[in-house]
């Protein structure tokens, strides 16, 4: 079977950011345990909404690791897409 590679100009922005700290977790102290739920916007190759879940582990002001799930619900190209997809740099 022969496979295609196709490229596609795709944006997107963020509809929601709600961020509260996990039980247990002040939001000044660090290390620190957040979650997440987002919510984006897509326009061009990709139209359509996604749903985000996350969990944050912030060790400093400026780095921290996450993990999460976003679901994307919307067309490729026209096409029906729905779309689990992992998240996360851990």
């Amino acid at each position: 079977m022969d496979s295609i590679e196709k490229t596609s100009d795709v944006r997107f922005h963020a509809t929601l950011w709600d961020e509260i700290p996990a039980e247990g977790s002040d939001l000044e102290a660090l290390p620190r345990l957040a979650r997440v739920h987002a919510t984006n916007e897509y326009e061009g190759g990709i139209t359509g909404t996604s749903i985000l879940d996350y969990t944050f582990l912030y060790v400093s002001e400026t780095f921290g690791t996450y993990v999460g799930f976003e679901q994307v619900t919307g067309a490729v190209d026209r096409r029906r897409l729905i779309l689990p997809a992992p998240r996360g740099n851990v």
